[in-house]
Formats: structure tokens, C-alpha cells, sequence
């Protein structure tokens, strides 16, 4: 998924420079499901 938000965030910078941006700022965020950390423990050592 952050190799595509990447190759968007590449093409949205290249347009806006094109169209005289002299400064670009990025931000980006990101939430990981419980269930996927550390098999749904929520980052806890059983």
C-alpha cells in the first residue's frame, strides 16, 4: 500500500511543480489494525 501512496504523492508533487509550486509539504498518515500487530495482542507478550 505505501509504495502506491508514494508513486501519488510523486505524481502530485511533479504536476504542482510543473505549475510553479516553489515549496511542497507532505503528510501523511497511518493506523495499523490491531488484529495484524504482533497477531492481534496488541503489541503484549503473552
Amino acid at each position: 500500500m505505501f509504495s502506491q501512496v508514494g508513486a501519488t504523492v510523486n505524481e502530485c508533487a511533479r504536476i504542482l511543480k510543473e505549475n510553479g509550486a516553489k515549496e511542497i509539504l507532505i503528510l501523511s498518515i497511518a493506523k495499523q489494525k490491531d488484529k495484524i500487530l504482533n497477531g492481534g495482542t496488541n503489541g503484549r507478550i503473552s
